[in-house]
């Protein structure tokens, strides 16, 4: 057994309930099934581990599937976010912004989980429980969320209920400022202007007493580039008929 025939076993599963808006990838880590178009970018999948152990001196390979996963992503946001944070070395330079998969992290209570040690596969017949689990998965907790979560007004509506640091690092992760900025301003939110001169300015104010700091220059120029762009970006969404 190994992670290859669990992801053939589950594409052919999909396959046979015809289910092909979905392209399907694995690796030795896990599968993945993702949809995209210009708005949206959605993501659900499993995360396995490959082992074996010796029986009568014999080398029995066996799988465990921990989990099922998701992802949203919204390309708009993205494209606009990912490319500056890259050039100004805040975030990662080795994918391009298509290849990101997440741009928000919500808890969500799903209904199909598996127990806490994961599931261990060692025959294609003990596949057949992961196989209906994660049938149950995309339908009842994947479908769901993203039929929820289909929009970028959508997460601009519920990060309103808080702006505190927590939540929205929470939220959007540790550079959520930037994210914030750019959902406002795509959203036609009335807030952006307001936000976005605070936040340069704040920057602008802690480069300037600390300008020997790297990160503080990094901050900077990427806050002063976002707001160039933002600026003179046209929202897509209208925040009051969204």
């Amino acid at each position: 057994m190994n992670s290859e025939v669990v992801y053939k076993e589950l594409l052919n599963l999909f396959e046979e309930q015809k289910i092909n808006d979905f392209q399907g990838s694995f690796d030795k880590h896990g599968g993945e099934f993702i949809k995209k178009n210009n708005k949206h970018f959605f993501t659900f999948g499993y995360s396995i581990t490959e082992d074996y152990k010796v029986v009568n001196n014999d080398a029995k390979n066996f799988v465990v599937i921990h989990r099922f996963w998701l992802h949203t992503a919204f390309p708009e946001l993205e494209k606009i976010v990912h490319p500056i944070l890259s050039k100004n070395g805040l975030f990662g330079t080795e994918i391009t912004y298509q290849e990101v998969y997440s741009s928000f992290s919500v808890e969500t209570n799903f209904r199909n989980i598996l127990p806490n040690e994961g599931v261990q596969i060692e025959k294609i017949e003990e596949l057949e429980k992961i196989k209906e689990s994660f049938m149950k998965f995309f339908h009842e907790d994947a479908l769901p969320f993203f039929n929820h979560w289909h929009s970028l007004p959508v997460l601009n509506e519920y990060m309103q209920q808080d702006s505190s640091r927590e939540f929205l690092s929470n939220l959007l992760g540790t550079l959520h400022q930037f994210k914030k900025a750019t959902i406002l301003k795509l959203c036609n939110d009335p807030s952006y202007y307001e936000f976005m001169d605070s936040f340069y300015n704040k920057r602008k104010i802690i480069f300037e007493e600390y300008p020997e700091e790297k990160v503080a220059e990094q901050y900077y120029k990427a806050s002063k580039e976002l707001k160039e762009v933002l600026d003179n970006t046209e929202p897509i969404y209208n925040m009051s008929n969204s």
